[in-house]
């Protein structure tokens, strides 16, 4: 249910500019507060989080396991949709009436973590502490206007719109890990931010002539579908429709002028990543530490001559009449699927976004700013370095343009003159057949009934008229056939060059190497084709690198046919050990008679080199306790026993089905309203929707809450350009879960110093119900110990990681 929530926030409406008298106004709306998510989760799936809860922790237990774990969610969600008519205006001597629909969405939630877990076997422990607070907010207003003539066409649309976003993260991580004598201190803090708001953005498009569209759907009888395109690449306007067993089916074609536009925007971003063990990991501090942060502001116009607005509705022929407003007015209105607003909005709003978005032509980005600020960063150069030295390596055509060494002789030209195919060329990698007097053609032209040559030598002669052909080909060993016999589809050359086959050209190229610094030792990679099977070829290659490091050297190896040879290069005696840096290996390859044999690949095959860092004494005693104790069995056993605890469980929902329909009222041809239908084996309900005098309310449901008329329009403005901080009261968001979980831990110091004005929350199962209405913990029966109730999603990561799932009753 509340995905019917955030699939309605595609788009979402800006305070209108206009003062005028409103009139022909509707106003509805979703609004809800995700402190309900347990409770609604409950009722819709029959699953009870804090009995599964109380499995995980049993599960924990059983397996001398400490594993706690809170969360507290706070926040609401808002969409609200608008329409009116507005004042008269007059454009270029035409009386113009606006229709306008303003749409308004706003989400923000506040959630926070906190997970405790230890275990201890002898000197061989952990006990960790994990604070994860969140923060979510999205604000995205619309308002599309209509102008319509006196005539009810269409003449054009224009569309406002505003958003704003941001998302934050605190991550703490506390705790301690011993084993063998030694202890690792953990104390991570981790802070990230990223913001995104398009201040302002205003799109414009017309119909080239006057639309027919409201003109068209009017007359339409339920049940029909009508659909509307207008577009940039359509010559004239045109229209169709057709009625069968019922239905009506009508449609409607028309060009459209340019979208125009302007925008501004504005992003910014913030990370922090502090008190990593570097140490214990052979880096230095500064190497893991991270302090960044950056803004960017874009603004510019647009203008768009290839673009659609296109939309389509379904109306059936089920009628009902719901209330629009407090005062119990009824209207008459029939369900349809279609977008809950007027059919080009969700085009006109998604092309002004697009734009938004993408920025100018040169405008600043905050992706691009990010990914400059992290240049440089130990972790960031990582990405793009092996301690290994595993490479990508590039063949050079001869334009100076790299493409993957794999691509060489793949079957396709990538070079523009196509040497990446060895024997190829300019021609497309055919071989090419050389006339009589120098002229050079396509191979495939030879013997194809028709003389290309301007002496006639492709094709088959009779020059002294003796029905017998007197010119002949060369084969390459020397023997000559007749030019009858070329391209025939048939081998008469021993190689098959009379078919166009290219007689064999030995290449290699290096493809890949490895640097190890035990032993400097190379490994490298090199692909060869058309050797001599079982012939003795030399491989001589020169490797260079820093501090004046050469050593020249080469391998012998058995040839054959085509494929990939590794060959291996270890020190040499003196030799120096390998330091940090780029190495590069030269090469050449040579035949047992010393001929050589083309390198069609790069002259130097290049990877640098790091040391990989090495792990502290403390670190690998710790490990290898670790190893030698029995922490294995006991996840296992938690894995287990949370198994046979949860297998019984399966959830029990209250309906079969569900059916989501919008309402359209024809006589105002506007979607007035939305309906959920619930549907189980005797009769369906409204699940979410106004008053129905054909549908009564759902017997179970969940606290979504569907506003109409001034209560609709009031949430509206209250939610207009609203902040985080408008929409979610920081003295209301109860953290006593959170707390009581990590109470007496570093974590739950740091939480209070990042919150200095919250108020101190509970830890007792009493105090806590007076203060959030309801029960915050309970008591395990397996245990006899607190256990801190949690949100749905905290429970599925922890059997997500357990790979436990649920199962829905098999109805």
């Amino acid at each position: 249910m509340t995905a019917l929530l955030l699939c309605s926030a595609a788009f979402a409406p800006i305070a209108s500019a206009q003062a005028e008298t409103k009139t022909n106004e509707t106003a509805w709306g979703l609004t809800y507060d995700w402190t309900y998510l347990d409770d609604d989760v409950e009722a819709m799936t029959g699953i009870s989080f804090v009995d599964i809860l109380t499995d995980v922790m049993g599960a924990a237990d059983d397996a001398d396991l400490e594993l706690l774990i809170g969360q507290a969610t706070t926040g609401e969600t808002n969409v609200i949709f608008e329409q009116w008519t507005g004042a008269d205006v007059t454009e270029g001597g035409v009386t113009l009436t606006p229709q306008v629909t303003q749409m308004t969405i706003s989400h923000g939630t506040l959630n926070d973590v906190g997970v405790v877990t230890s275990w201890e076997e002898d000197d061989v422990s952990f006990d960790i502490a994990l604070s994860v607070d969140t923060e979510e907010y999205l604000s995205l207003n619309v308002e599309y206007t209509e102008f319509l003539n006196a005539d009810g066409e269409l003449v054009s649309m224009e569309i406002d719109l505003s958003f704003a976003s941001s998302s934050s993260i605190i991550i703490d991580l506390e705790g301690e890990v011993s084993g063998g004598g030694e202890t690792l201190p953990i104390d991570i803090a981790f802070e990230a931010g990223i913001s995104f708001d398009i201040t302002e953005a205003h799109g414009e498009a017309a119909p080239e002539s006057p639309s027919q569209l409201y003109n068209d759907l009017d007359p339409l009888s339920a049940p029909f579908s009508f659909y509307w395109d207008c577009d940039s690449w359509t010559e004239s306007a045109s229209s169709s429709s057709e009625s069968y067993d019922g239905h009506s089916s009508a449609s409607l074609s028309e060009p459209c002028d340019d979208y125009t536009g302007n925008f501004a925007n504005a992003a910014s971003y913030n990370v922090e990543f502090s008190g990593f063990p570097a140490e214990d990991i052979g880096l230095e501090a500064d190497d893991v530490s991270i302090s960044i942060s950056d803004s960017t502001s874009d603004s510019g116009s647009f203008t768009m001559d290839e673009y659609s607005l296109d939309g389509s509705m379904e109306v059936m022929d089920t009628t009902q009449d719901i209330t629009v407003d407090g005062a119990g007015t009824l209207v008459t209105v029939n369900q349809a699927e279609a977008f809950p607003g007027p059919l080009a909005m969700p085009a006109m709003a998604g092309i002004l976004l697009e734009n938004a978005v993408a920025g100018s032509e040169g405008g600043d980005s905050i992706w691009e700013a990010f990914g400059g600020d992290i240049e440089g960063l130990f972790w960031a150069d990582a990405m793009d370095e092996s301690s290994e030295g595993e490479s990508e390596e590039y063949f050079v055509c001869n334009n100076g343009e790299e493409i993957p060494s794999y691509w060489v002789n793949d079957g396709d030209e990538d070079c523009a003159d196509g040497e990446d195919e060895y024997g190829g060329g300019s021609d497309g990698g055919s071989p090419s057949f050389v006339c009589g007097d120098g002229e050079e053609i396509p191979f495939s032209w030879v013997n194809d009934d028709y003389e290309d040559c301007g002496d006639g030598s492709d094709e088959p002669q009779d020059y002294d008229g003796d029905n017998s052909t007197d010119n002949w080909f060369d084969c390459n060993d020397g023997s000559e056939i007749s030019m009858d016999w070329v391209n025939d589809g048939m081998w008469d050359c021993a190689d098959g060059e009379d078919e166009g086959e290219s007689p064999l050209m030995p290449y290699y190229y290096l493809d890949d190497m490895w640097i190890e610094g035990d032993g400097n030792t190379f490994e490298f990679n090199f692909w060869s084709e058309d050797l001599v099977d079982n012939g003795t070829y030399e491989l001589a290659y020169t490797i260079t690198g820093p501090d004046s490091f050469e050593r020249t050297d080469s391998e012998m190896f058995t040839g054959h046919s085509g494929g990939q040879e590794t060959l291996t290069s270890t020190g040499i005696a003196g030799e120096g050990a390998l330091v940090e840096g780029e190495y590069c290996i030269s090469s050449t390859l040579s035949d047992s008679e010393g001929g050589s044999i083309d390198n069609v690949g790069m002259d130097e095959l290049c990877q640098t080199y790091k040391i990989e860092p090495e792990p502290s004494e403390r670190l690998e005693t710790i490990v290898d306790a670790f190893a030698e104790s029995t922490i294995e069995n006991v996840m296992n056993s938690f894995g287990e026993n949370l198994k046979d605890r949860l297998g019984d469980i399966e959830g029990t929902a209250p309906y079969e089905d569900a059916r989501v329909y919008a309402l359209y009222d024809s006589a105002s041809m506007r979607i007035i309203g939305v309906q959920l239908i619930a549907i189980d084996p005797t009769m369906s309900y409204s699940f979410i929707g106004p008053e129905s005098s054909v549908y009564s309310e759902a017997p179970t449901t969940t606290h979504i809450e569907y506003l109409v008329g001034d209560a609709a329009s009031a949430a509206g403005s209250a939610t207009e350009d609203v902040e985080l901080a408008d929409m979610v009261d920081d003295s209301a968001h109860d953290t006593s879960s959170v707390d009581t979980v990590l109470d007496g831990t570093g974590v739950a110091d740091d939480r209070a110093e990042d919150n200095p004005d919250e108020p101190p929350s509970s830890t007792t199962g009493s105090d806590c119900s007076e203060a959030a209405g309801k029960d915050c913990d309970i008591v395990d029966d397996d245990t006899g110990s607190l256990i801190p109730f949690v949100s749905p999603l905290s429970v599925l990561g922890v059997i997500a990681l357990a790979g436990i799932f649920f199962r829905r009753q098999d109805a």
